[in-house]
């Protein structure tokens, strides 16, 4: 693995880590007026994916589902899955053509969550050799982050993973507090995520759709970590490390391998305090929250959503596209010119 800078997110009692290799998928576009969504809602058409796939790609190729065709390992961060929910045909299209949009809100988006964070710890950058060094500096950067969030009550920017059926997710949760739980006043950790806006105009349904996605699978990680029901040996081998080698970076040398970091890290997340089944999500224009809204955990429901999404992955069956009462994303969608399947291509015709 090439050479690489991590950032090292450094709280007041030692210095912690995380990377800004770490792309979690693709971004939601920020757009405006949907018809109502439930979350739940599970699309019906289910068809053979490798049938009618993107002609340019040659035969050998095209048979591979995209798990294997685009490198993924097996390998997913949620927020892919959130940008499925929009529109799993734009993900096929970023990923065919290596193309990403990334909008004015998108820009303000991750610049205000910079601001957040630097308000919580710093960042210093930390130069990375190998994967394992890459998968150390998270796991210890979590780590730390979590024993601020038991000093302090509040931490941000807690990467973690988890593992279901033949996937391994990988996330990032915004914030985290530790608060008295409203009816049974007992501790509880509960999870927030605050989300930009260009004006003070509410969220569309696709877009609380995609969010309420995020904050309830996040909820499952955090209560699968807790409990010790992750494989860790999944994520090893997805990301192609070995526990036992040692560290290079000068931050991880104390710590010997991923081996030792991995009981550490598992120790750190079982001290938590109960996990809230009520997650918070907020939305902000210019710095000043207009919108808040709660989500209650629905795991099963979750479950089953992420295991139909997954059968895109595994090449179970075509990318799904927008309907015609979504019409109005493929407008600002980049590839809108080039999509065979947009409803906008019937609204030319009639």
């Amino acid at each position: 693995m090439a050479e690489e800078s991590e950032i090292v997110r450094k709280s007041k009692k030692f210095k912690g880590v995380s990377k800004k290799k770490e792309v979690e998928g693709l971004e939601v576009l920020a757009l405006e007026g949907a018809e109502n969504l439930e979350i739940n809602n599970i699309i019906d058409d289910i068809e053979d994916y490798l049938k009618n796939s993107i002609q340019s790609q040659n035969s050998q190729t095209a048979t591979l589902p995209p798990v294997i065709k685009f490198n993924k390992n097996w390998m997913l961060s949620v927020t892919e899955l959130s940008c499925q929910l929009w529109c799993e045909k734009q993900v096929e299209y970023t990923l065919l053509t290596g193309r990403k949009r990334v909008t004015e809100e998108m820009e303000e988006g991750i610049k205000r969550h910079e601001e957040l964070e630097l308000e919580d710890h710093d960042l210093v950058e930390v130069e990375v050799e190998t994967e394992e060094d890459y998968l150390g500096l998270k796991l210890l950067n979590s780590i730390i982050l979590l024993e601020q969030l038991r000093e302090t009550g509040k931490c941000r920017e807690l990467w973690l993973f988890d593992t279901i059926e033949n996937y391994t997710f990988s996330g990032i949760i915004d914030q985290l507090t530790i608060a008295m739980h409203r009816h049974t006043k007992e501790k509880c950790v509960i999870i927030s995520d605050t989300k930009t806006r260009k004006t003070k105009r509410d969220p569309s349904a696709s877009q609380i759709q995609g969010a309420s996605l995020q904050v309830q699978l996040y909820c499952i990680m955090l209560e699968d970590t807790k409990n010790g029901k992750v494989n860790f040996e999944k994520l090893y081998k997805s990301l192609n490390c070995d526990k036992y080698a040692p560290f290079k970076s000068v931050e991880l040398i104390p710590e010997g391998c991923l081996a030792n970091l991995q009981k550490k890290y598992l120790k750190a997340f079982k001290k938590l305090p109960k996990v809230s089944k009520m997650m918070n999500l907020e939305y902000e224009h210019e710095g000043t929250v207009f919108r808040k809204s709660e989500v209650d955990l629905k795991r099963e429901n979750i479950l089953v959503t992420v295991n139909y999404l997954c059968t895109f992955w595994d090449g179970l069956r075509e990318a799904d596209h927008v309907k015609k009462n979504e019409s109005w994303k493929c407008k600002m969608c980049q590839f809108k010119d080039e999509c065979t399947v947009t409803p906008l291509i019937e609204d030319k015709t009639q």
